[in-house]
């Protein structure tokens, strides 16, 4: 039979999986990106899956909101986002951006970083940024050059300080067209309080 000593050592060991699992990690990889806060992401969609996967993997803290979020859902978010003091992000379908967007003005703050992520056919064609200058620059190879575009969405996100931003964005998009012809878009956000002025 478990002592009570015993019972409680292994809480607390269960406890400190979390961070045990995140510095071993670090330790593994120091390239690793890190992401304290929230990130909510649509369950339905497999890019937003994987990303998810990398936020985990980064210490955010992930969040599916499906494809819906209910008045009492919504009401209970307000506040906690207005009481986060991490960073709190996204990678969901328009409709829901815009809602985290109006969600975010409710509580004084705005959406910092915005990303669209343009699919036809299924497939990937193009992104366009609206960030703040030191996150993407109009040069600067857009997410996929190097391999997964989540995860390099996630290392940009990484790099994001709330502290440092201001009212100055940059703008930067997938060479060809302004708006790629598509037929999806997935959403990237990342909410901040209002800068200073």
């Amino acid at each position: 039979m478990l002592t009570r000593r015993t019972w409680l050592q292994m809480n607390a060991a269960l406890l400190a999986l979390p961070v045990a699992s995140r510095a071993a990690a670090l330790a593994a990889d120091p390239q690793l990106p890190c992401l304290p806060g929230d990130v909510f992401f649509d369950d339905r969609v497999r890019d937003c899956t994987v990303f998810a996967e990398y936020a985990g993997k980064a210490g955010a803290v992930t969040r599916s909101v499906g494809d819906d979020i209910t008045a009492r859902a919504y009401e209970a978010l307000k506040p906690a986002l207005a009481r986060q003091s991490g960073i709190v992000a996204g990678l969901t379908p328009e409709p829901m951006a815009f809602l985290f967007e109006v969600m975010a003005r409710d509580v004084g703050h705005y959406q910092a970083f915005r990303g669209e992520h343009f699919y036809s056919g299924g497939n990937l064609v193009g992104h366009r940024f609206e960030a703040p200058r030191y996150l993407v620059y109009e040069n600067d190879p857009l997410p996929g050059a190097g391999g997964t575009w989540t995860g390099e969405l996630l290392d940009i996100m990484s790099r994001f300080d709330a502290s440092a931003i201001g009212s100055a964005t940059s703008s930067a998009c997938s060479p060809g067209d302004r708006v790629p012809q598509h037929d999806f878009k997935l959403v990237s956000w990342v909410i901040a309080p209002l800068p200073r002025a």
